[in-house]
């Protein structure tokens, strides 16, 4: 692999870009991306977006990667590397395709039709509002998105076109409180979120088919250990990709909920932070069929992988749109993450050939 390659990861993994303070690590990339030649721009959730020429192209062949990381600026992004791999906060997702990115924008800065942007908020708390902005952005223009294809770190041969659904809620629970001596009856709210807790995850944490997950991400409240809790909230994350199953988990979550709320005496309000049923382009869509051909070319084996990206959004809007992975690696969304550096220089040649087909339209 390139050394050039290697030292470019490197400054942008060690750039701090938590959701929503993304713009540090925009701006160097604005700034690598105009020094290729491209025009580039900014909107106001700090998107940037390159193309070769004065004007954004009528029909776009759109190439991203989100800059977001799920680490604040509290982890140390320690960059550790040995013959073999790379261990690095954010080094698998999503610094190695923002990376590949911004190396296919050097090389291919001539691509009349493409579109490469490096987008915000799309980790958990952004809700995608950057790749919202970015498609509002484009269509707004009087363009077409002819082709959407997210880029994300691992793994080498992941194709997704399925977007899973999700809803995410804050849960929040009120009791009267009390002493926990004085008045060893009187209700906790933390407790009572402790039990609903346990028994959303033990009923309906996880189910194979379809493939449904529950996870309980965040729960705080109270104020001392000597204080019997008034309030506790706790954020509830349901996916699947089936509608039905998605919303019947719901439905039995709040059930399960309200059930020992009921027994606990406890007040109990329900705030919908998103909701999002699955979508998904056809397996036979002649854009599935030019990664597939991409593949075979490489001797890569296609990975058909349901998840929540930023080609999400496109999906849900009658887009030709997938997500595919650069390289191989693991532990995503922990200090541990790594990633294998055999590979990344398959994984660029993969964008190539993929984005000349896109450009070509040859037959899949």
């Amino acid at each position: 692999m390139d050394r050039s390659f290697i030292e470019l990861l490197k400054r942008i993994s060690t750039i701090p870009s938590p959701t929503f303070r993304e713009k540090e690590k925009g701006e160097l990339i604005a700034s690598l991306l105009a020094r290729a030649g491209l025009r580039v721009c900014r909107d106001e959730l700090y998107n940037v977006l390159a193309w070769s020429g004065e004007e954004l192209p009528r029909s776009v062949i759109l190439i991203e990667a989100h800059m977001d990381t799920v680490f604040d600026e509290s982890v140390p992004l320690s960059w550790v590397e040995d013959d073999g791999t790379i261990r690095c906060p954010s080094v698998a997702d999503n610094s190695v395709a923002l990376a590949a990115l911004i190396t296919l924008a050097q090389k291919h800065s001539n691509w009349p039709d493409a579109v490469f942007a490096a987008t915000t908020r799309e980790e958990g708390p952004g809700k995608g509002e950057g790749m919202k902005r970015l498609i509002e952005g484009i269509l707004g223009a009087g363009r077409e998105i002819k082709y959407s294809i997210s880029l994300e770190g691992i793994p080498q041969g992941r194709i997704t076109y399925t977007g899973i659904g999700s809803i995410r809620a804050k849960v929040s629970i009120e009791t009267t409180g009390g002493h926990p001596w004085l008045e060893p009856a009187a209700p906790s709210a933390v407790h009572t979120a402790a039990a609903i807790v346990s028994k959303i995850v033990d009923s309906s944490g996880y189910r194979e088919s379809p493939k449904t997950t529950v996870n309980v991400g965040t729960i705080c409240g109270g104020t001392l250990p000597t204080v019997r809790a008034s309030e506790s909230h706790f954020t509830l994350d349901i996916r699947s990709v089936d509608r039905e199953s998605l919303h019947k988990t719901f439905d039995l979550c709040k059930r399960l909920a309200g059930d020992i709320c009921e027994q606990a005496k406890a007040c109990m309000n329900w705030e919908i932070i998103s909701s999002r049923d699955p979508v998904s382009l056809r397996e036979d869509h002649e854009l599935i069929g030019y990664i597939k051909k991409v593949h075979r070319r490489l001797g890569i084996e296609s990975q058909i992988r349901p998840a929540a990206t930023n080609a999400s959004l496109p999906l849900s809007m009658g887009l030709a749109a997938a997500t595919v992975g650069v390289c191989d690696g693991g532990k995503t969304h922990s200090r541990e993450e790594w990633i294998s550096k055999k590979g990344i220089e398959r994984g660029m040649l993969q964008l190539e050939y993929l984005l000349d087909l896109l450009q070509r339209g040859d037959g899949a």
